[in-house]
């Protein structure tokens, strides 16, 4: 029959507390054997008895049959299969985890063994295990040879698409920690790599394909240390991603102390089954494991349920994930799985793939939702920024509108009177002409002051008129010859705008004229599609960008950002170069 037939309700076993002796089958009776059970799995876990089973296989065809027998499970050092005929005993091959994997008897992942049997012949089996210090788990098949090998085919296209997605997430995982600097990627892509080294030994991947053939190879990785290690890190991914949400201080402890206690058994467990330690410390050490682990679970779906109550939406994908795994996971406590035990993939496989994707999945968009947060944290911010430069420029505009008024109606009044006062002193003609010309200098100087602050026909004038005027009469009085430009088509902006643009080029010419040292400026409006362009070039000595933080440069940076522009300084020995880029897309006069 090409179908796999679970044959433990014709398995007989006898345990003994010493390795079984070959030479024993010839004077072993059958009373000495018992039945194995009628489960498709037998579980015994830890225990310090050696196992020989017995298997009778009777051929009634007139032709010899060959089939294949699976032994599988867990927990298998070294397996002998014996075929027993009358006084004759044939040893048919050797298997087991501390066997080479190219030394089997049938390359699979589970001990097979090719049996023949003679037409109308009765042969009986023995199977002479040595299982000390293992987790033991016991499974008999008869499998027909040409369906194992199809299945075989089938089983590992399965496990390395599983296995590929595995690596597929632990790679995006990584990327996106190197990428957003989030740690909690790390810990899962961490997670996503213990778990496949789990199902590598699970499925006994390990020996064919890791080069863990050997008894050391095999008691370096245990299997129960790497699923305490898996969920271990799983809580810590849990408590990272649900951590802002997780007011509980009972469930947060819960979770730090299932953690710890999953990662410290998997350490220990690590050890002791490493070096061969008693066989109660093994069971100690197994209890403890399962122990955590059950408590994480618990834990996890604690935080996942508080938190998604809290409003933290993101947590359902954990729980989802972990449910699906949960699922998986009883199935293979309980053995609920029949052929796919031997014939992966299983319940548990599937669930494992479905958790990594729901949470690799709920990573993003927990990442999405901090995006979008913090995307309207900083909008909110920068509007509150806004809005605080905007008080700030209008009440720096007003007290300048004041000023200006007070120099051009109060301080020049004032000084008119003082000049036609001076007129009427009887003192020589030489003081009078003097204090005469202090007098205009400081009522020119205070008026030009006043125009600087706010030139008097701003609401009237085109800016680039106002900017040409200054200019020409800066070159024609002072010791720098400006030159400015503007583009013919330069649109017309808002008053407000163009005030700002004002106080800008005026600070940044009052810097040319204070500490450059230049002998020639150049001041120019470009106006460009979609923004202003303000350049301001002198060929003076430069400065230092980057330790200048003068008040006239704070105050052009105020103001560009205010108008959501941009700046660009460059100073050197040859002179500075300063470009300021202003938006004019969405301005209307």
């Amino acid at each position: 029959d090409a179908t796999p037939v679970f044959i433990n309700k014709n398995v007989r076993v006898h345990k003994s507390h010493s390795p079984f002796i070959v030479d024993s089958l010839k004077s072993i009776s059958a009373n000495e054997f018992v039945p194995l059970g009628t489960r498709p799995v037998i579980f015994h876990g830890y225990d310090n008895y050696y196992y020989t089973f017995q298997v009778i296989l009777q051929n009634d065809q007139d032709v010899a049959q060959q089939t294949m027998i699976v032994c599988g499970g867990h927990g298998k050092r070294v397996i002998e299969l014996w075929k027993k005929r009358g006084a004759e005993q044939t040893l048919i091959g050797r298997a087991g985890y501390a066997k080479s994997f190219n030394q089997r008897p049938y390359p699979f992942l589970q001990n097979t063994f090719p049996v023949t049997v003679n037409a109308a012949t009765t042969d009986t089996l023995y199977f002479i295990t040595d299982e000390s210090h293992a987790y033991k788990t016991f499974s008999f098949l008869l499998v027909h040879p040409k369906k194992i090998a199809a299945r075989s085919g089938h089983i590992y296209l399965l496990l390395g698409f599983l296995i590929g997605l595995l690596v597929l997430f632990a790679v995006m995982n990584l990327y996106l920690y190197f990428s957003l600097q989030e740690k909690i990627h790390l810990w899962y892509a961490l997670y996503i790599v213990s778990i496949t080294l789990f199902l590598f030994k699970h499925d006994g991947l390990d020996a064919q394909f890791l080069g863990l053939d050997s008894e050391i190879g095999y008691r370096s990785t245990s299997q129960g240390a790497l699923a305490a290690l898996s969920i271990g890190l799983l809580t810590h991914v849990v408590h990272l991603f649900v951590g802002t949400s997780l007011r509980s201080p009972v469930i947060r402890l819960l979770l730090v102390i299932t953690k710890w206690s999953c990662l410290l058994s998997s350490f220990v467990f690590f050890i002791v089954f490493l070096i061969e330690s008693p066989l109660f410390i093994e069971q100690i050490t197994f209890e403890w494991s399962n122990k955590s682990i059950i408590a994480a679970f618990i834990a996890i779906v604690a935080a996942c349920v508080y938190s998604i109550i809290q409003g933290f939406r993101p947590a359902l994908f954990i729980l989802i994930g972990l449910l699906l795994f949960i699922a998986g996971g009883i199935s293979r406590a309980l053995f609920l799985d029949t052929t796919s035990y031997i014939f992966p993939p299983t319940l548990f496989q599937a669930g494992l793939i479905a958790e990594a994707i729901v949470i690799s999945f709920g990573l993003m968009y927990r990442y999405n939702q901090f995006k979008k947060q913090n995307a309207l944290l900083n909008t909110q911010l920068d509007r509150q920024q806004r809005s605080a430069a905007m008080d700030v420029l209008h009440t720096q505009q007003a007290e300048q509108k004041r000023i200006a008024r007070d120099l051009h109606d109060q301080l020049g009044g004032n000084l008119a009177a003082i000049k036609m006062t001076a007129h009427s002193f009887s003192i020589p003609k030489e003081q009078s002409d003097l204090l005469i010309k202090m007098i205009d200098n400081t009522m020119t100087g205070a008026r030009n002051i006043a125009h600087d602050l706010m030139p008097p026909e701003f609401e009237q004038t085109p800016l680039k008129t106002i900017l040409a005027s200054y200019y020409q009469q800066l070159s024609t009085e002072g010791r720098i010859r400006f030159h400015f430009h503007s583009s013919k088509d330069l649109k017309k902006l808002p008053k407000n705008k163009e005030l700002m643009i004002y106080r800008i080029l005026m600070e940044l010419t009052s810097n040319i004229i204070r500490h450059s040292d230049a002998t020639e400026a150049t001041i120019q409006l470009i106006q460009h599609d979609q923004y202003l362009e303000l350049m301001a070039e002198d060929n003076g000595k430069g400065f230092d960008t980057q330790s200048t933080q003068g008040i006239g440069l704070q105050s052009i940076n105020n103001r560009v950002t205010y108008l959501e522009g941009k700046v660009t300084f460059d100073a050197g020995n040859s002179g500075t170069t300063v470009i300021i880029e202003l938006p004019t897309t969405n301005d209307h006069a």
